[in-house]
């Protein structure tokens, strides 16, 4: 899930929809991203080397661990940015009617 894989003409407009079920995957596609960001940034913090230094492939399977374990959080609730992103974009669709 990177974001330089987006481009602008694949982004559906969704206001013009009013597909709530759209505006919940777009809001749980960007928590779980941003999550993922916040435990990417998270594990920098953390000294590398040592004895048990993974190396290349440890940094993919954690960069891939981290992915998969955002994407749990967002689809279990998460910490409620989709929520807060569903509300907004839903009331910004409601009030241009």
């Amino acid at each position: 899930m990177k974001i330089e894989q987006l481009q602008l003409n694949q982004i559906p407009d969704l206001k013009e929809k009013k597909d709530v079920k759209g505006f919940e995957k777009a809001a749980k596609e960007f928590e779980a991203y941003f999550v993922a960001y916040l435990l990417k940034k998270m594990r920098d913090t953390v000294p590398k080397g040592g004895l048990l230094d993974p190396g290349a492939g440890g940094d993919v399977y954690t960069s891939l661990m981290d992915e998969k374990v955002a994407e749990g959080i967002a689809n279990s609730g998460g910490m409620g940015l989709s929520q807060l992103l569903i509300r907004q974009w839903t009331a910004d669709a409601n009030e241009k009617d």
